[in-house]
């Protein structure tokens, strides 16, 4: 629930999708925690949890860089530009 009410106070749209999914992953890393101490195929349950976790982790990364290189590229842009233009305002004043 505190996930679903920060999700809606940052004005997230999916607000609901943000709050299922962190159920489901504190859920499935309890299960997995839980196999592991009770000595259930402690091996395959830890690799098969990270290959998951790995997996997610990679896609997340793969989207965010494809989706997010023109705001990227704007942002830096946006960033040199008024670096270099302070820049040069800050030289002038010491004259």
């Amino acid at each position: 629930q505190a996930v679903l009410i920060a999700a809606v106070n940052a004005g997230l749209p999916p607000a609901r999708w943000i709050a299922a999914g962190t159920r489901w992953g504190i859920q499935l890393l309890t299960v997995a925690m839980a196999l592991e101490q009770l000595g259930i195929a402690q091996h395959i349950v830890v690799v098969g949890f990270g290959i998951t976790w790995g997996g997610l982790v990679l896609a997340a990364a793969l989207a965010l860089g494809l989706g997010g290189k023109d705001l990227a590229k704007d942002f830096l842009e946006r960033r040199l530009i008024g670096h270099s233009r302070s820049q040069v305002n800050e030289d002038l004043r010491h004259l």
